[in-house]
């Protein structure tokens, strides 16, 4: 059974006289009660029991230690003779004194003991004011923050919006994702909030600010299984008292609490493809004003994707990479039909390579690159200008379109590419005696049918010798 702490003092009085019991009968068994004793024992229970805890355990201690001496003292019940005589030969005496003494002193410092507490009570009022006080002090204090930015706000309005257009003006989907939130996260004060769009029948995380690993939901969810689905059908901004309006959010009972406000991502053609969640912000920045131009970000931030997305599909049209001064893949196949269907007009040979760099996927970034722009250097070196390079699907690899050439014209050039580029790599601190180029040709001869089939060749020479 757990003693309450201020009960503490019966352990200690039953412990006190446990230990005296024992040191009498083991030591002073001649002497029960320390009868004979100049200054009793039990005085050292009895004062500082009382004079620590006060008017009940002084008298506990009291009483306890009066009724020990008498037991041990007496050998049986007196009788009422028995115990005038006692009263008359001071036999008493003791006893009483330990009670009377008890009282005495535990009166005395329950009078301090009781000052104490209403003391303790009225500080505790006192902080509880107190921590009233500093609440009301932190929102007049937030109010005033918001208020002088307001005001401040006002004379800066152009260099604010610059800055936060300058968030959502790249043409990288990271950066656009990252910076609509930073704008609300700095120019509204959000403190938690998620960004989602829409892949198939899944709303995939695509960035978040504020939240832990233990808050954040999962990266990947099924649409019609989230709350974010509501926004997704009807297109329109829900705050925490539209959710709770909406019969259809009942079957999200578990997501309530977590959102606060939710904003759709709108492409050109008002289609959502994505929500915004607003999942912890200052009361204060709740408002309607707020709340649109929130809502006027987001659209922001739409274009901005609408916008990457265009550029993306117009450089996908691109036929040249003017990083490495190559062709582009997505120009490989009209090219390769071309070549195929001019040397099936003309009788000339024609030659499809397709070019592997060993041990790429193993290099860090800069080294790739090394040794990347190293082979596209020295293919343009070695082959004739009528050799057309294009890059490739997967990483590491190049194609080499080689009109007039037949396989065996090839050997030669890439023997002394093979040898160059180890003495490039090895300068560059890169080299590695697996790093090398494997190279599989395949010549457009009767019985291929269509270019495609020169690339499929091409492909089953490289997985049987890979």
């Amino acid at each position: 059974m757990k003693i309450k702490k201020k009960h503490y003092y019966i352990l200690e009085i039953v412990i006190a006289f446990a230990v005296y019991d024992l040191i009498n009968f083991i030591f002073f068994k001649g002497d029960p009660g320390f009868t004979t004793a100049h200054l009793h024992p039990y005085w050292v229970v009895v004062l500082l029991i009382s004079c620590r805890y006060g008017f009940i355990p002084g008298l506990a201690a009291g009483m306890t230690a009066a009724l020990q001496l008498l037991f041990l003292v007496l050998p049986e019940l007196p009788s009422r003779a028995g115990i005038e005589a006692l009263i008359e030969s001071g036999a008493f005496f003791l006893p009483g004194a330990f009670v009377i003494t008890g009282v005495g002193l535990g009166l005395l410092r329950q009078r301090y003991i009781d000052s104490e507490e209403e003391k303790k009570s009225a500080l505790l009022v006192l902080k509880d004011e107190m921590s009233k006080f500093k609440e009301m002090m932190d929102a007049s204090e937030r109010a005033r923050r918001m208020l002088e930015a307001r005001i401040v706000g006002e004379t800066s309005t152009v260099k604010t919006i610059y800055q936060a257009a300058r968030k959502l003006e790249s043409l990288q989907a990271d950066k656009i994702y990252n910076g609509c939130l930073e704008i609300l996260e700095e120019h509204f004060q959000v403190g938690k909030s998620s960004l989602y769009l829409k892949e198939g029948e899944y709303l995939v995380l695509k960035a978040s600010r504020g939240l832990t690993k233990s808050e954040m939901v999962e990266a990947k969810i099924t649409a019609r299984k989230s709350i974010m689905g509501i926004v997704m059908e009807n297109g329109q901004t829900l705050t925490v008292k539209d959710i709770l309006r909406l019969k259809e959010s009942q079957k999200y009972l578990d997501e309530y609490g977590r959102v606060l406000c939710m904003f759709p991502i709108k492409n050109e053609q008002n289609a959502v493809e994505g929500v915004v969640n607003i999942e912890k912000i200052d009361f204060l920045m709740l408002n309607k004003s707020n709340l649109e131009l929130m809502e006027l970000i987001v659209d922001w931030t739409g274009r901005a994707l609408y916008n990457k997305n265009l550029c993306d599909l117009a450089a996908q049209k691109i036929f040249w990479d003017q990083e490495y001064d190559i062709f582009n893949y997505a120009f490989l196949f009209t090219a390769l039909e071309s070549e195929f269907r001019r040397a099936q007009k003309f009788g000339t040979p024609f030659t499809m390579t397709l070019v592997k760099l060993e041990r790429f996927g193993f290099l860090n970034k800069a080294a790739k690159d090394i040794f990347y722009r190293g082979a596209i250097s020295l293919l343009k070196r070695y082959f004739s200008d009528t050799t057309e390079i294009f890059s490739y699907k997967f990483e590491g690899m190049l194609v080499l379109l080689c009109p007039m050439q037949k396989p065996e014209d090839l050997k030669g050039p890439f023997d002394e590419l093979q040898r160059d580029l180890k003495e490039i790599l090895a300068k560059a601190g890169a080299a590695d005696e697996k790093m090398n180029i494997s190279y599989f040709s395949v010549e457009a001869k009767q019985g291929i049918a269509t270019s495609l089939e020169m690339l499929d060749l091409c492909q089953r020479a490289m997985r049987q010798n890979g």
